[in-house]
């Protein structure tokens, strides 16, 4: 490409060739090639040179992108763009009459003098060095209406026309831990999301091309209810769901929820490269999955048993143990993989922070959650209660008195926290009337070292989902699941069974009649960790209450666009969340059966058969 031309057949290719006829007279233009071409064209895009893409669909014409040979090309527009229409809803189509899928919409004059005008606009703006509009972006122009609309875009790390993954490799297992100040003195987070919610929609939200396809936004007294939506990646649609007292923080937290599952569902920060046996790679460099929690069978046809000569797909993570690269089976890494896998991988330990720091803490806090919650399900652990009502946080008792007065339940807390310390909470919302129709038990937990943000965390938890839930509970569905445990398949599935009035006597083993502790006797003030200068060396600390903590960096371009870091956190020996009774995983087992002893409430370890056999009742 040496100069301005126009490719492509048709009228409106005819009509852009004289609106710039001109340039290419007087030889002025700009080395750029104006491509139009329809979007259902099979062939694939060019794949290098300075392009102006002009694209024709049966409802718009699109002007746009600018490419220049790096990423973000007119296939990464329809990628994004097949994904979220997906979720559209209804009103946030273009106006006008459904056209049918496929059918060549002739393209009126003036749709053609408004496509004309811009692309000779963009071609000028790249001419004269000034910022064209469609660097990064696409103006589309609706056939039925001849309005203009700009829609913003990220490229598709995946993309198969621009796409630059690069190899995973060793490097992506070193990782340099900062020590920054913290910005907030006892805070837990290195940025306020908040204040930066409107440099978050800008850059991630688009109905039609962004990442992220929408956020709605309800009041649910006295919370503000907000969920990012966004279209299907590989299989399945997902979003980031908030449920805070204040709208910026309910559509930041909404937004980053959405971005960690984006990257905790598959790789899109790097290339898998390792295919190997446990065997021939050997505990020196890769971490033994036995440890990280199996089933016991494999739970369904997609599903294989482990054994150490199985080969398997592997990623790089960061050990702390060894400070420096282990390798972690890429389908314990990712729950959406379709790399080699034992069973239904979830995203457990999936966290996004403002900082690497940040979100490797939040992820060891899930971890240690969903282990103390389902250890103590599992060795029907007694737990002495604990009152809510006690906190010194005024929107915690105010949240615990709206939640019983809205739902009529009353609320159950239970200390569950395990040998490491870290301060975790099991909160069940009970109906005490046995109403028909009603769930008896919603459960729910919550982590930190702070052990009144743990209970905030579990409350807003339970909180977010109780309403939808209790108008969704079919009493029938929990008697069924209830004569039939095997039928318990999805996450949905463990908290309709515990809700079922007959399941009500298996949590006979935590202490419901005891009087509660208040929260400065569960937890006394001159016991708890006190914060440290940075939020690196609370890391530290926590993760040196365990073996080993092992972090895949999940970061990928939809991250760094907002300066957001993305891990999955896994813990080698604790007990992995896992929806499906079938798919059950018990982590390392003689900790679990050693668990009461070391807690002090029984002189001898479990026996395997001493475990609770029935599904449990996380939500």
């Amino acid at each position: 490409m040496t100069a301005l031309r126009v490719r492509g057949d048709g009228p409106l290719a005819g009509v852009l060739r004289a609106a710039l006829a001109d340039m290419v007279a007087a030889g002025d233009g700009p080395a750029l090639d104006v491509v139009v071409r329809h979007d259902d064209d099979p062939s694939t895009p060019d794949s290098s040179g300075r392009r102006l893409v002009v694209s024709i669909a049966p409802d718009r014409v699109r002007v746009g992108p600018l490419v220049a040979g790096g990423p973000g090309c007119d296939r990464c527009v329809q990628t994004r763009e097949r994904q979220n229409r997906a979720v559209r809803e209804p009103h946030e189509r273009e106006p006008g009459r459904p056209v049918r899928a496929g059918h060549r919409t002739p393209i009126g004059g003036p749709v053609r003098e408004v496509v004309a005008a811009l692309v000779r606009d963009e071609v000028r703006a790249v001419r004269d060095g000034d910022p064209p509009r469609t660097a990064g972006a696409v103006l589309d122009v609706t056939v039925a209406t001849v309005r203009i609309s700009r829609h913003t875009f990220l490229p598709d790390p995946c993309c198969p026309v621009c796409g630059t993954l690069p190899d995973d490799t060793a490097e992506a297992g070193r990782m340099v831990l900062n020590g920054r100040p913290r910005p907030e003195p006892g805070g837990y987070r290195a940025r306020d999301l908040a204040a930066e919610t409107p440099e978050l929609l800008r850059t991630l939200v688009d109905a039609k091309t962004g990442a992220i396809a929408s956020v709605y936004v309800r009041h649910h007294d006295p919370m503000v209810v907000a969920e990012a939506l966004c279209g299907p990646v590989c299989c399945t649609e997902f979003s980031g769901f908030a449920r805070t007292f204040g709208y910026p923080q309910s559509v930041a937290v909404a937004v980053a929820e959405a971005l960690e599952r984006l990257g905790g569902m598959r790789t899109r920060a790097r290339r898998t490269t390792v295919r190997s046996s446990f065997h021939d790679l050997g505990s020196d460099r890769a971490i033994d999955p036995s440890t990280l929690g199996l089933p016991a069978a494999p739970p369904d046809k997609h599903a294989v048993r482990y054994h150490p000569d199985l080969p398997l797909e592997w990623v790089h993570a960061y050990s702390f143990r060894r400070d420096g690269p282990v390798l972690v089976p890429e389908s314990l890494a990712y729950f959406g993989s379709h790399a080699t896998g034992f069973g239904g991988e979830c995203s457990n330990g999936c966290a996004i922070g403002g900082s690497l720091e940040e979100a490797i803490l939040h992820g060891i806090f899930e971890v240690a959650e969903r282990d103390a919650f389902l250890s103590a399900w599992l060795t029907r652990r007694p737990a002495r209660r604990v009152d809510p009502r006690t906190s010194s946080r005024t929107d915690t008792r105010m949240l615990v008195s709206w939640l019983e007065d809205s739902t009529g339940g009353r609320l159950r807390v239970f200390d569950i926290t395990m040998p490491e310390r870290l301060p975790v909470l099991w909160l069940m919302l009970v109906d005490p009337d046995d109403r028909a129709g009603e769930p008896k038990v919603l459960c729910g937990a919550g982590a930190h070292l702070d052990p009144e943000r743990a209970l905030y965390s579990g409350l807003v938890e339970l909180a977010a989902g109780a309403d939808t839930f209790r108008a969704g509970f079919d009493p029938r569905r929990a008697d069924e699941l209830f004569d039939h445990p095997e039928l318990v398949h999805k996450m949905d599935d463990h908290a309709v069974l515990a809700a079922a009035r007959r399941s009500w006597p298996r949590f006979g083993f935590l202490d419901h009649d005891g009087d509660p502790a208040a929260m400065a006797e569960a937890f006394p003030p001159a016991e708890r960790h006190r914060p440290a200068a940075t939020l690196r060396d609370d890391l530290l600390d926590v993760a040196g209450r365990y073996p080993d903590v092992v972090v895949v960096d999940q970061t990928a371009l939809e991250h760094t666009a907002v300066g957001l870091h993305s891990v999955k956190v896994l813990v080698p020996g604790t007990v992995p969340m896992a929806f499906g009774h079938g798919n059950r995983r018990v982590g390392d087992l003689d900790r679990l059966l050693h668990l009461p002893v070391r807690l002090g409430y029984r002189r001898d370890p479990l026996r395997s058969d001493d475990l609770n056999p029935f599904p449990h009742p996380f939500p």
